[in-house]
């Protein structure tokens, strides 16, 4: 019996020390989607200067996961 709980103890205080070990992520902004994209977005990068003129941007594309008929069926980068 203890050969059972012994790791069972020690997976479940890994799994809770890297729970609580966590900082707590605050949201400070929301980029609104448009209305033809039904999805929703798929991935973001943020904080790199593509266009070299010294401002950081925030790159966003739209998901295709969840296409209805005529409404999102092109990926769009915003």
């Amino acid at each position: 019996m203890r050969k059972f709980v012994t790791p069972i103890l020690m997976v479940a205080m890994l799994f809770s020390l890297t729970v609580f070990g966590q900082n707590r992520f605050d949201r400070l902004a929301t980029i609104d989607a448009m209305p033809e994209d039904v999805g929703g977005f798929g991935n973001f990068v943020a904080g790199v200067d593509l266009d070299d003129d010294g401002l950081l941007e925030i790159y966003t594309v739209n998901d295709d996961w969840y296409d209805q008929v005529g409404l999102d069926l092109v990926p769009r980068i915003y």
